[in-house]
């Protein structure tokens, strides 16, 4: 059996790629992002002192995001690279992850907790994207 381990995301967050400080940041942003709104009625207008703490933040996300892209892009290469016949399954991934809740299902609450987890874990290892450029690295 191979080991692949050289190859997984030890980042499992999607801030996972932002430094503490920047991660602290963020998360105070967020926090005030979400204080400002609660003070607004719901169909209103958002201002541009309230709105300006999640235009701050998006700057953070976005860097998360390329550091994200960055590590596919060097992994597919490497993999791309280092083998000669590459071999995908072919998952249904919309349906894996339809509902980023859990599902509405009966049962118990822990079990759809586990099931919104592995959906989250899914859905931030943008494994479609993985298979599309392993694709096109390996043509």
């Amino acid at each position: 059996m191979y080991d692949h381990g050289e190859w997984t995301s030890s980042k499992g967050k999607p801030e996972a790629w932002l430094t503490e400080k920047e991660q602290a940041k963020l998360l105070r942003l967020e926090q005030r992002a979400a204080h400002r709104k609660s003070f607004r009625k719901r169909a209103e207008r958002t201002s541009n002192r309230c709105g300006r703490p999640m235009t701050r933040s998006k700057g953070f996300v976005r860097e998360s995001s390329a550091g994200t892209r960055n590590w596919q892009q060097q992994t597919t290469t490497e993999i791309a690279v280092k083998y000669s016949v590459l071999v995908v399954e072919d998952l249904a991934i919309t349906n894996m992850t339809k509902s980023a809740r859990g599902g509405n299902r009966p049962g118990p609450r822990e079990e759809r907790r586990a099931e919104a987890g592995l959906n989250r874990a899914i859905s931030q290892e943008a494994w479609g994207r993985t298979v599309t450029m392993l694709t096109y690295k390996a043509a």
